[in-house]
């Protein structure tokens, strides 16, 4: 089982990543740490709005899939949310598999099939240059 760890930066410098658990952990920190200026209202009127609306949620989460189940832990809050792997999300993941692989076989019968008519010119370029070779 992969944990993955993403992060979408709100009260710091960044862009939202899926980063490695210590990078996680750490903009966690450096969020917990911001949001104080934001909510004294060091850094103005507005933003103290958008941290009291939006707050610390969302911003680092860790996912894992357990039996057909999506396990989303926020780090800051340590909400858990847990959202079923729906039968049709399968269904389309298959569908791209099964399209990827029939690709793959058309490329090659294509390649197979152009491989067979290059020979087939080769051999009609060397028939025409013997009879042109013979008769000059």
């Amino acid at each position: 089982m992969t944990v993955t760890w993403n992060v979408a930066p709100r009260y710091t410098a960044g862009s939202p990543a899926m980063v490695d658990e210590a990078t996680a952990r750490r903009v966690a920190a450096q969020e917990q740490d911001a949001i104080e200026a934001f909510l004294d209202g060091s850094c103005g009127e507005e933003n103290r709005t958008k941290a009291e609306k939006l707050g610390l949620d969302g911003i680092v989460w860790s996912s894992l899939e357990i039996r057909r189940v999506l396990v989303t832990e926020d780090l800051i809050t340590g909400a858990v949310i847990k959202h079923p792997i729906r039968n049709d999300q399968e269904a389309t993941h298959r569908a791209g598999r099964d399209r990827i692989a029939e690709i793959y076989r058309e490329i090659a019968q294509i390649e197979a099939e152009s491989a067979a008519r290059i020979e087939s010119l080769r051999s009609e370029l060397h028939a025409i240059d013997a009879l042109v070779g013979a008769s000059g």
